[in-house]
């Protein structure tokens, strides 16, 4: 009688794995991938003619659809993430991230994500919808070449807002901003931008031509067009990290 039971213990044991493990999806020869919009855990949050930005939101033990990126684009992590990136024909690429680290493609990507650590996939992923040229790293580690030119000058700054560069591209820049606690008036923008709220405390960003003031919390973005000179106000808590995408064309192609 006790063997029997040990048995069924196992039994259950063995089904309650098997309910748990994550979904072990491949590509299959003949697979069509859909488009970004298409995917149902990709939500468009913003479109202009430089970008469309999506966020994306898988949950654990499972995955997306196969789905092309068509254009160039930064990928964001939003907190920590571990997932496995699925390539036809290619060895499955398992990866971390650390919260807020960016990624560059160049775009026309097909694969699909699996989350199969066990943990949800939150990301904001910005479409470069205009042609990017080489991609350089500056003061990150972001593509596979070595470091580039990291000017620091603006780094560390005791009050308002520190500047470190990321990485760029021939038709954007991407910094790393430390808006201090307080009230901060950035420089007058000569290329439109796109803030990115990363991690900290609340940031009031106002000044923003046509723009009612908004209250930035972690994944929040704010559009900064050409010529604004935004005003950043932390009331209370930790300093604030975010990223900024500045777009060089001040005249972009329409898509």
């Amino acid at each position: 009688m006790k063997r029997l039971i040990g048995l069924l213990t196992l039994s259950a044991c063995c089904a309650s794995l098997q309910a748990q493990a994550p979904e072990q999806k491949t590509v299959a020869t003949g697979d069509q991938p859909v488009a970004l919009k298409d995917e149902p855990h990709h939500h468009l949050l913003r479109e202009n003619a430089y970008v469309r930005l999506y966020r994306i939101e898988i949950p654990a033990n499972t995955s997306s659809l196969l789905h092309k990126h068509e254009f160039p684009y930064i990928s964001i992590s939003q907190g920590a993430n571990e997932y496995t990136s699925v390539v036809a024909g290619q060895p499955d690429i398992h990866k971390k991230r650390v919260d807020g680290e960016a990624g560059y493609s160049s775009g026309g990507v097909v694969h699909f994500i699996r989350t199969d650590a066990g943990m949800p996939f939150n990301m904001l992923d910005v479409d470069l919808l205009q042609p990017q040229g080489k991609a350089r790293n500056l003061c990150d580690k972001v593509v596979s070449q070595d470091f580039g030119q990291c000017d620091l000058s603006k780094a560390d700054q005791s009050e308002g807002i520190s500047v470190t560069p990321s990485f760029e591209t021939d038709a954007v820049r991407v910094e790393r901003l430390q808006i201090k606690r307080g009230e901060t008036h950035d420089e007058i923008h000569e290329h439109p931008g796109l803030l990115i709220m990363v991690s900290g405390a609340t940031v009031a960003v106002s000044r923003i031509p046509g723009v009612m003031t908004q209250f930035m919390k972690p994944g929040d973005t704010v559009w900064v067009p050409l010529g604004a000179q935004p005003k950043f106000t932390i009331d209370d808590g930790a300093d604030a990290q975010l990223l900024l995408l500045t777009f060089r064309n001040n005249e972009p192609s329409q898509k």
